[in-house]
This record gives structure tokens, C-alpha cells and sequence, in this order.
């Protein structure tokens, strides 16, 4: 069952730790001489068959068994490694708020955003969806998502400038954390060293 499945340590809402589960998608071995890595673009530890998992976020579907248990929702912010949600919360201070809610399999960073996209750009889809969630958006959210999961070239996501247009229509009203988050971006460094691992 290794072969095809995993389970590994995530930060739910109040920042509870619990176990999720996915399909494998890169070697056993990924992390073993290294400890926690990000997964960058064509990321060699990934499998011909992850590919394909990973274009098509399929991946994701064994955490229907988190949301039954309680510890996720369909649509919410992804969940993310310990590890990982530190060194976010020291580069970017409005991530903590991602923890006012349950994280979900799917959500409004992963429908509009990609594999590659920056913590920053995926924290503002976050705090978005946060502040404007409710039912309808959560149906438009997981319609879009089956889209994504059909589509391989739709899970590329949009660029800067798609994303600039989806924060000026979906956060028109929102409240202060979402221009908190955009009045100061990382740098490129800081881009380059905490992108979202997706493992």
C-alpha cells in the first residue's frame, strides 16, 4: 500500500496538526538523505505516473477520508507541513490567519493558481476565499475544480496579471488582512525558497 499511498504530518485550523492522506506521486526515497524539500517545476523525485496524478489533482482525492474524519473541509486553503508553515508565518505574518478555518481538498488557490505558484500569490487567493466564503463559493470553487481535474492545460493556472483582475473583483470588499498581504511582497528570494510544497 506504500507504493500508492502516504500519510504525512499537516497544520489544520488552529493550527492542530494531523495526519493527511494522498497518493504517491514521487519515490519512497524523495526526502530521505534531505529531510523537508519544496517541489519546484519538473521536480526530478516525481514519478512518470505522478506527473499525470499531479496534473490532474487527482492526488488529492484519498483526503476524503480527512474530511469524514473532521479534520478537513472540501474547500478551504491547502493544509501545509509544520515545517514549511513556520518559516511561511516569519516571511509573511497574515499567514496564520489560513488557521481560521478547516483546510480543504480543494480550494480557490488551487482552482486559479498552480503547482508553482508563489506563497504570497496563493496566501491572497487564501485570505479571499476566507473572507468571502459561503456556500455559493464553495459550489463555484468545486465546479471549477472538476474542470482542472479534466483539463490538464487548465491546471497550469493563470498568470500575475489574471491573478490581479481575480483580487479586484473577488476582494472588493474585502477587509484589511488582504491589503495587509499584498502592501508587502516578498522577495524574490524569499519567492524562491518557500514555494507551497506540494510532495
Amino acid at each position: 500500500m506504500a507504493l500508492f499511498f502516504f500519510s504525512q504530518r499537516r497544520v489544520g485550523e488552529q493550527e492542530k496538526e494531523f495526519n493527511v492522506y494522498k497518493f504517491r506521486t514521487m519515490r519512497i526515497d524523495a526526502e530521505e538523505h534531505t529531510g523537508p524539500v519544496l517541489a519546484t517545476t519538473d521536480d526530478p523525485r516525481v514519478t512518470r505516473v505522478g506527473r499525470f496524478i499531479r496534473a490532474t489533482r487527482i492526488d488529492e482525492l484519498p483526503q476524503l477520508v480527512n474530511v469524514l474524519i473532521g479534520n478537513m473541509s472540501i474547500v478551504g486553503p491547502r493544509p501545509e507541513r509544520p515545517f514549511f508553515v513556520e518559516k511561511l508565518k516569519k516571511k509573511l505574518p497574515e499567514y496564520i490567519h489560513r488557521s481560521n478555518v478547516k483546510p480543504g481538498i480543494t480550494g480557490m488557490a488551487q482552482v486559479y493558481g498552480k503547482y508553482t505558484t508563489t506563497p504570497y500569490s496563493k496566501l491572497v487567493y487564501d485570505l479571499i476565499y476566507i473572507q468571502q466564503c459561503n456556500v455559493i463559493t464553495d459550489l463555484v470553487l468545486m465546479l471549477k475544480t472538476v474542470k482542472v481535474v479534466l483539463s490538464r492545460s487548465h491546471a497550469e493556472g493563470v498568470g500575475d496579471e489574471e491573478l490581479e483582475e481575480i483580487c479586484g473583483t473577488l476582494g472588493s470588499e474585502a477587509e484589511q488582512p488582504i491589503p495587509s498581504a499584498r502592501s508587502a511582497p516578498p522577495s524574490d528570494e524569499t519567492k524562491q525558497e518557500n514555494q507551497y510544497a506540494h510532495s
